[in-house]
């Protein structure tokens, strides 16, 4: 059965729900494609002009209220079992091409119509519809299942190896025999053994799956959960995997490393898009978040209502899609906007994941690590906010927590991409534009507002951002009788990383003065303080609270 829908549609998930509480596939087909071509093809074969749209063997069961209607009555699973029956095609063919046609238009594969035919056909559901379920499962396996750390036998070169993050094969397939929903699932669509005998094989067959799809996996890769482990012979059952969901779950300080990137908890199953392509969507969905949980002036974020948004969901996601881009055909204009757009999206991200950096003593400790623990997979390669801003932004130079930097001699330290042959180093954007520092946000109440950028109208969006930031903090204090004067003004200018903003205190100011503008008063003040003798550069304190509710 097939599923059409729309993003943030209240019925849609309403029926959705229902569907998989009742163990029955079915394949989505998104008709929130901007030229309406999807939702015209429904219309035409439903009669219906609203979402959502539910097939069977082809023809339309109705909209949430008649599914769940049907659900309750038994109905819709007797419909759904003479169409398997019949080999019927769950989608018409005319809505499952103009599916194919709209996901081809937009490069992401969001839909296969192949995979939809299958999906109703034959003794078996396609793969959308089976990893829909088996992703549910995992999810809930994940919450269910508390991992663990375990030490294991890793070769007599290295005979301990600390597993990470882990859980028993045998709690595995214990959860999985008592998991009515998936197995009722598979058993309703005659995949393989059935599931309505809770027997070593079944339980293999669907942990198998799962291991397909990369939802699980044996933390060193030596079997899989076979019937010998999920019987726990020989104490095969201790054997250690790793769910998708806890390899890729935030971590709060003093925690290690997550083991995988954020966006990496599912393996992204479309074809590689064109990096454009998801940033520009990526950006449309920042912006949603915005509009929706950010304060009017953008330097208030609610984070603690993002958590549960179908908006976060939805740019989860999404986010997934970075996992196949390549960054070699932009240019550096796009490669800034690309980079700073994800910098402030992966601190929302982590922020609203993991929460802020805790306060007092212990948050110094915790900010020291808390831009280097979590990262985002870029076409294959992980980039945490360190890396997106010293090694990509800023031309792989060192942090303002390097060594060199302390020292006040930055060039004695190198930047976070220091292995040649790192293909990351290729991003790395040459001669940086120091004005992004301006556009980067921390998530801290010191931190510019967060707005949104792109490559045509780059210039103009960093100048804005120099310019309303250098507005807010700066001061300029003449001294009486012209002893001198005195300009106040960030630690990102005046401390962290005043060497990318000048070589002195008058090369610095003089750039304050060109990012105001020498036509306002305070450019032209700035502008006078750069020549006057006796210039001093004091600094703000930094305001490292939240800047919202987390």
């Amino acid at each position: 059965m097939a599923v059409v829908k729309t993003s943030a549609c209240p019925h849609c998930r309403r029926a959705e729900a229902a569907l998989r509480e009742a163990g029955i596939a079915f394949v989505e087909i998104d008709a929130s494609d901007a030229d309406g071509v999807v939702r015209d093809a429904a219309t035409a074969v439903s009669g219906m002009r609203t979402v959502p749209q539910v097939f069977v063997g082809g023809a339309c069961v109705g909209g949430a209220d008649e599914t769940i209607a049907a659900i309750e009555s038994g109905e819709l699973k007797r419909r759904v079992q003479r169409a398997s029956a019949d080999a019927q095609d769950a989608t018409p063919p005319t809505l499952a091409a103009a599916a194919a046609a709209a996901a081809a238009a937009a490069g992401d594969g969001a839909f296969d119509a192949a995979e939809g035919v299958a999906a109703a056909s034959g003794s078996g559901f396609g793969a959308d519809a089976a990893y829909a379920i088996l992703d549910d499962a995992a999810e809930r396996m994940s919450r269910d299942l508390l991992p663990g750390d375990r030490w294991t036998f890793g070769g007599w070169r290295c005979p301990l190896k600390l597993e990470r993050r882990v859980v028993a094969g045998a709690d595995v397939a214990r959860w999985i025999a008592r998991d009515e929903r998936t197995r009722r699932a598979f058993a309703d669509e005659g995949d393989e053994g059935d599931a309505k005998n809770d027997d070593a094989g079944t339980i293999a067959t669907i942990a198998s799956r799962m291991c397909e799809f990369g939802l699980l996996a044996s933390a060193d890769g030596s079997r899989a959960l076979d019937e010998r482990v999920v019987r726990d012979e020989d104490g095969a059952g201790s054997i250690p995997f790793r769910l998708a969901d806890h390899a890729a779950a935030p971590s709060a300080f003093p925690d290690a490393k997550p083991l995988a990137a954020l966006n990496a908890r599912r393996r992204f199953r479309g074809p590689p898009r064109d990096a454009r392509a998801v940033a520009a969507d990526l950006r449309e969905r920042i912006l949603r978040l915005h509009d929706e949980f950010l304060s009017d002036d953008g330097a208030f974020v609610d984070y603690e209502g993002m958590r549960s948004s179908d908006a976060f969901r939805e740019y989860r996601r999404a986010a997934e899609a970075l996992q196949t881009v390549s960054l070699n055909a932009l240019t550096n204009e796009e490669k800034t906007a690309f980079f700073v757009n994800l910098y402030n999206a992966l601190v929302v991200h982590v922020t609203v994941a993991a929460g802020p950096p805790r306060s007092g003593v212990p948050g110094f400790f915790d900010r020291l690590s808390y831009f280097d623990r979590h990262a985002y997979d870029v076409g294959g390669a992980a980039y945490t906010c360190d890396d997106i801003e010293h090694g990509c932004l800023r031309g792989n130079r060192p942090g303002a927590a390097s060594l060199g930097a302390l020292l006040g001699k930055p060039s004695v330290s190198r930047g976070p991409f220091r292995d040649s042959a790192d293909p990351r180093r290729a991003n790395a954007i040459v001669p940086p534009d120091p004005r992004v520092h301006f556009a980067l946000v921390c998530g801290a109440k010191s931190c510019p507002p967060i707005r949104l950028y792109d490559a045509r109208n780059l210039d103009a969006q960093l100048a804005a951002a120099a310019a309303a930031f250098v507005e807010s903090e700066t001061r300029v204090a003449f001294a009486e009788g012209g002893g001198g004067v005195v300009v106040t003004t960030s630690k990102i200018v005046g401390s962290w990383y005043k060497w990318d903003f000048g070589g002195d205190d008058k090369e610095r100011v003089a750039a304050l003065a060109a990012y105001a503008g020498e036509e306002t008063p305070l450019g032209r003040e700035l502008a006078r303080a750069a020549k006057t003798p006796g210039l001093a550069v004091a600094v703000d304190d930094y305001d490292w609270d939240l800047n919202g509710k987390a």
